[in-house]
């Protein structure tokens, strides 16, 4: 007998992306070339609870951003769900809407180890992890032993290998330090050009920002 087809594994990776940088897109990069999914698709927050108080360029400006960066990736993709669906953007509704758009794939949740620190207070976090597995991009020299308790301490009833750490290359950069650069009026590092070049057509970070459409 033949062998059932292996399903096919695609990570979530949300985000403000605002804006989108290299880090980003080597965590994604990471978790593909280490044969851990089979494709990464991007799914910039609309109204992110988390960071309301800090996101800058419009939620198109942030999409537009990021279809650029990953268009030489063909295992990348950038969806607008969050951008489309009304209220605040919150992971687990994603997820439910990704399962209903393809019930046959094998979703994961892609996140910074930062981020996974705060895991617990994420909205229906309980629910979550049982809807997806997450992986989890961490760097050396990261408390992963500390984190992987942390997890355990506010997701003991879950069972199963729903959470898989992925190491990645160190990467200096990091948005807030990209929209203080814009605004201090210094060229940025740390992004792909055609972001470079959409950030200075449209003004964005500036004190007073386009809206980059």
């Amino acid at each position: 007998m033949m062998a059932a087809a292996r399903r096919k594994r695609v990570a979530l990776f949300g985000g403000t992306f605002d804006p989108i940088h290299a880090g980003h897109l080597a965590a994604a990069q990471a978790v593909l070339e280490q044969g851990l999914v089979d494709e990464v698709v991007f799914v910039p927050a609309g109204d992110p609870p988390h960071k309301r108080a800090v996101t800058q360029a419009t939620a198109h400006a942030r999409y537009a951003m990021a279809v650029l960066a990953t268009l030489k990736e063909p295992r990348f993709r950038v969806v607008g769900w969050e951008l489309e669906r009304a209220g605040p953007s919150y992971t687990v509704d994603t997820v439910l809407q990704a399962s209903a758009i393809d019930a046959g794939v094998e979703w994961y949740w892609l996140i910074g180890a930062d981020a996974a620190w705060g895991l617990h207070t994420w909205y229906e976090a309980q629910r979550l992890v049982t809807l997806t597995r997450f992986l989890v991009v961490s760097r050396e020299g990261f408390d992963e032993a500390g984190l992987r308790a942390q997890l355990a301490s506010h997701f003991a009833a879950c069972e199963g290998d729903w959470v898989r750490f992925v190491r990645m290359p160190t990467v200096v950069v990091s948005s807030t330090a990209v929209r203080a650069a814009c605004a201090a009026g210094r060229s940025p590092g740390g992004l792909p050009q055609c972001v470079a070049a959409y950030i200075a057509r449209y003004g964005l970070y500036r004190e007073r920002m386009g809206d980059g459409l």
